[in-house]
């Protein structure tokens, strides 16, 4: 960048973003729905959307969906567009490491006075509290206090945003000569150009972030007001990656709005909203069909009107777009199931319909219509049994990258809920280290031998929101060996390992939700609760055991006094199940990560509790 410059040449970024794709997108539903939006026109004061904000519902949000960026905005809540604009240009390395967040949602909030050093600085910080968080504050403040002319204050703005240590003694000189000569006393003006030096170094162009803001303010109105045509572009634009659009379907759920499955005789290529306010999945979203398919069948429906049978899909539609692959594939993703038969029934007739498909295609190449057609053209389905419910779920999940329909583990997702710390699509957010408790239905399992000959899994799940892989090393592999062997569905605890771009969970506890587990059963499992105290306190001894009686079971409970050393191990009136809801119960008492499960410990050196 230096050497262009220096030749005077202009370096100008173009970024395209997806999110505009995504406005345009469900600015354009709302108009087939008769809802005249103009998206540059709403204003930027509306509560609701700061009431979306401040309450962390961030998912789908431009630049705001992170979990670092949610739980900032709960803290901050703001209020007005300056303070999404601030949150956008303090959410980066240097100054969530350097305390200025914090300074700015205490002096949001009045729980730290506003100070200015000078009275030319309040024109200036008023809007970030008295914080300075932008570059163009910088060079405000410079001109201001010390008669710099803004070509002058940019040069200063660079020297320390690059740590130009020379450049900056320079120009700490000229600052102080410019602020004592317009009668500022030297020590204010030294203060505030310590504060330049240290915050000029984070400031953000505001110029750059403002723009973002709007932006991801624009997205939030559209879903505060909108959320049928919002989350129906999203889901559009991330269609190709399965990952991203589970998340939107989860938040569909979550905000109550029922998405339908795609449909030979409903949906259009791209997600798009139904009269009967629910989002229908987009024909183009199946696997192994492609454009040319998509626009074949809706240009027949277009022209001929609804399909009435598989019969009458094949005869229609361009034969050369309708291979065996694309019909298995609508078949499998749910596509004919408005047409009241069954998936097993129309596989069982794809060869004969394809093969009449041609022949129609055949004999309208040729020019030639058959007075008196000798094969019937809805030959009717043949008999066969329809296929289990969980077989259905999977050919939706091969086709679809997910379950619509239903999911295997909807019958756990409360206790699921109540034992998890995080999803798979939370786990990406997650730093390094950090300790968190997933759960899913085990997907696929790959064995291998560490150097020493000793055996290890890495476990990918799945959970309505995702997947995620989980890393089993040995010790933790030879206490569930037998239970991971089978597929199931399990709560596993670990820290986050992030690698580049990869984030697994490396497990330092398992347990099996969708029935009890094996160790169990065979009651070679205790359930530990470590304590950093040296005695047991009285009123948390009371809590345990209130907790404990609500899940009796046959997995001893200990709890380990790490400060003195000890172990006590709870009266058998306190021995639990061992399941994931009583282990997050007692996680709510007393702390999140000081409850594991074990395998039983020797009891000679264990104190008998009450």
């Amino acid at each position: 960048m230096g050497t262009l410059q220096e030749l005077g040449l202009l370096k100008t970024d173009f970024l395209g973003l997806r999110t505009l794709t995504v406005i345009d997108r469900a600015v354009a539903s709302l108009a087939r729905q008769g809802i005249d939006l103009r998206i540059e026109a709403i204003p930027l004061d509306d509560p609701e959307v700061y009431r979306l904000l401040a309450g962390g519902e961030t998912a789908g949000l431009f630049q705001l969906e992170s979990s670092g960026m949610t739980d900032l905005l709960r803290r901050l809540r703001p209020h007005q567009f300056e303070d999404l604009v601030a949150a956008l240009a303090l959410f980066r390395p240097g100054p969530l490491g350097s305390g200025m967040i914090d300074d700015f949602i205490d002096r949001r909030h009045g729980r730290q006075p506003i100070e200015y050093l000078h009275p030319s600085l309040e024109p200036i910080l008023a809007e970030t509290y008295g914080v300075m968080v932008y570059q163009e504050q910088v060079m405000q403040v410079v001109s201001a206090m010390a008669g710099f002319s803004l070509a002058e204050a940019d040069l200063l703005r660079r020297a320390v945003a690059k740590k130009k240590t020379q450049e900056m003694a320079q120009h700490r000189e000229a600052f102080l000569r410019g602020a004592l000569a317009r009668n500022t006393e030297p020590a204010v003006a030294q203060r505030v150009f310590e504060l330049i030096a240290h915050f000029a170094g984070y400031g953000f162009n505001k110029s750059h972030t403002a723009p973002y803001a709007l932006i991801a303010y624009r997205t939030a109105y559209l879903k505060a007001h909108h959320p049928l045509a919002f989350l129906a572009a999203l889901c559009t634009s991330v269609a190709g990656t399965t990952d991203k659009v589970a998340a939107y379907l989860d938040e569909c759920r979550r905000m109550g709005i029922r998405v339908l499955p795609p449909c030979v005789n409903e949906s259009e290529a791209e997600f798009t909203v139904t009269g009967d306010a629910c989002i229908r999945f987009g024909l183009a979203a199946v696997k192994n069909v492609g454009s040319a398919a998509v626009d074949a069948i809706l240009r027949e429906r277009r022209d001929g009107g609804r399909f009435t049978s598989l019969w009458d899909l094949c005869d229609r539609v361009d034969g050369r777009f309708l291979g065996r692959r694309v019909l298995e594939s609508l078949i499998k993703g749910g596509t004919f199931d408005s047409l009241k038969a069954g998936r097993s029934q129309l596989m069982a007739a794809v060869d004969i319909a394809v093969e009449a498909g041609q022949k129609a295609q055949r004999r309208r190449d040729a020019g030639q219509f058959a007075l008196f057609p000798t094969v019937d053209p809805d030959p009717g389905l043949p008999c066969v049994p329809e296929y289990p419910r969980e077989v259905l779920l999977a050919q939706e999940k091969e086709m679809l990258g997910f379950y619509l329909t239903g999911h295997p583990l909807a019958q756990y997702e409360q206790e699921l809920r109540a034992a998890i710390t995080a999803t798979a699509a939370q786990l990406r957010e997650l730093p390094d280290g950090h300790r968190a408790t997933l759960g899913g239905m085990a997907a696929t399992r790959k064995q291998i031998l560490t150097r020493s000959g000793e055996p290890m899994l890495f476990l990918t799940l799945e959970d309505l929101t995702g997947q995620f892989e989980a890393i089993v090393f040995p010790r933790v592999y030879a206490r569930h060996a037998s239970m991971l062997r089978e597929d199931g569905i399990f709560v596993i605890r670990g820290k986050v390992s992030v690698n580049e771009d990869e984030v697994k969970l490396v497990a330092e506890d398992i347990r099996r939700v969708d029935r009890g587990s094996d160790d169990h059963a065979c009651g070679t499992t205790a359930v530990v609760i470590e304590l950093r105290d040296a005695e047991l306190q009285p009123d948390l001894l009371e809590k345990m055991k209130a907790t404990c009686l609500l899940s009796p079971g046959p997995c001893p409970v200990y709890v380990r006094l790490s400060a003195a050393g000890k172990t006590i191990r709870a009266d058998q009136r306190y021995w639990v199940d061992g399941s994931s809801r009583l282990l997050a119960a007692l996680e709510q008492v007393v702390g999140q990560g000081a409850v594991a499960t074990r395998p039983l410990p020797a009891t000679r050196n264990h104190k008998e509790g009450a």
